[in-house]
C-alpha cells in the first residue's frame, strides 16, 4: 500500500491537494453521514455553465466508489480520482483554469447510498459532474454516452440488497427510460484523445455504463438534471476504468481523468462560443474508431 499525505483540506471549498505520490486507497467502514457531508465550492451559481469560462475558474465534482466483490477489494475508480490535482492550471493551450472538487469519500456500492448522495451532489455549485467507476472487464478507459433506467433490478449490492423495478419507475417517474448529457460526446472524445500524454493509451466512447451502480449513479444524476426541465443543461459524464493494480497503472489513469476533464471543459466552452459540431464527420465512417467500440458490453464494474 503506498502513503498519502492531505496538506490541505478546505471545508469551504473541498479543495483537496495531494502529494505526488500515488497511493491506494483501502477504506475499512462507511458513514453514510459522511457521505452527506459536502459544504458547497466557493461559487455562486447553479449547475452548468455561466459565464464566460477565460473570466473564471470552472469547477469539476468528481467522486469514485468503494471496494465491491472479494476480487475488488481495492476500486480503481477511487484510486484514481482521490489522487486528482485540486487545480488544473492555465497554459498557452489551456486557457481556463479548472478547479477539480473531489468527494472527500468514496461512494458505496450500495443503491441506498447512491440514491441518498446525489440530490445533495447536485445541491452543490458545479459547472461540471464527472462520475468514475471500475469496469474490470474491459481493458481500456471509456468515456459513456448515454445512461438507461430499466436494468438495475437484477444486480445486487455489497450490502445483499436489490432494488425492484418498480422502485427505479416511481423515482424517476416522467423521465425518459434513456438519457444522453448535453455535452457533444464526440467532440468531447476527439479532444480527449489529442490530449492524451500517452497516444498509445485505448480510450473509447461507450453506450453501455452497464446495469449495476456506475449506470446508476449517471441515470440518476442526468434524470436529477432533466427533472428540472427537458432544456436544462445535463453537464454529466461517466468514465470507466479498467483495474489499475500498480502505482504506475493508477499514474496513467490519473492522466487520462485530467485530460477527459479538460477535454470537458474545453468542448464546453467550444459549444458556448458557437463552435458546434452538427457538420462535423461521424467518427465511425471516419475511421477513428470501430462500431463495436460502443456497444463491448460491460462485465464486471462499480
Amino acid at each position: 500500500m503506498f502513503e498519502t499525505e492531505v496538506h490541505q483540506l478546505s471545508p469551504a471549498s473541498l479543495t483537496l491537494t495531494l502529494n505526488t505520490r500515488y497511493f491506494i486507497p483501502a477504506p475499512a467502514a462507511y458513514n453514510a453521514s459522511k457521505l452527506l457531508d459536502m459544504p458547497p465550492p466557493r461559487v455562486s451559481r447553479a449547475l452548468g455553465p455561466t459565464k464566460s469560462m477565460e473570466e473564471e475558474e470552472v469547477h469539476v465534482l468528481v467522486t469514485g466508489y468503494g471496494p465491491f466483490l472479494e476480487a475488488y477489494p481495492i476500486n480503481s475508480s477511487w484510486s484514481v480520482a482521490s489522487n486528482l490535482p485540486s487545480v488544473l492550471p492555465t497554459t498557452a493551450t489551456h486557457p481556463t483554469q479548472i478547479r477539480v472538487h473531489v468527494h472527500p469519500s468514496p461512494i458505496r456500492v450500495s443503491w441506498s447510498a447512491v440514491r441518498e448522495i446525489v440530490p445533495k451532489l447536485h445541491a452543490q455549485n458545479y459547472d461540471i459532474m464527472l462520475h468514475i467507476g471500475l469496469a474490470a472487464g474491459r481493458t481500456y478507459f471509456t468515456m459513456e454516452r448515454l445512461a438507461y433506467r430499466d436494468r438495475f433490478d437484477q444486480k445486487t449490492d455489497v450490502d445483499g440488497a436489490k432494488i425492484p423495478a418498480e422502485e427505479v419507475e416511481k423515482l424517476w417517474e416522467g423521465v425518459p427510460t434513456t438519457l444522453r448529457p448535453t455535452f457533444r460526446c464526440d467532440d468531447v472524445w476527439r479532444r480527449w484523445k489529442s490530449l492524451l500524454a500517452d497516444p498509445t493509451m485505448e480510450i473509447r466512447p461507450s453506450d453501455d455504463p452497464g446495469n449495476y451502480l456506475c449506470g446508476f449513479i449517471y441515470y440518476s444524476s442526468l434524470a436529477y438534471c432533466f427533472m428540472k426541465g427537458e432544456e436544462a443543461e445535463r453537464p454529466i459524464m461517466f468514465m470507466h476504468v479498467p483495474d489499475l493494480q500498480t502505482e504506475s497503472q493508477i499514474k496513467s489513469g490519473v492522466d487520462v481523468a485530467i485530460a477527459l476533464i479538460r477535454a470537458l471543459v474545453e468542448s464546453m466552452k467550444g459549444n458556448r462560443e458557437g463552435e458546434g459540431d452538427d457538420q462535423a464527420p461521424d467518427p465511425v465512417k471516419m475511421g477513428e474508431y470501430p462500431e463495436t467500440w460502443a456497444t463491448d458490453q460491460v462485465r464486471d464494474f462499480a
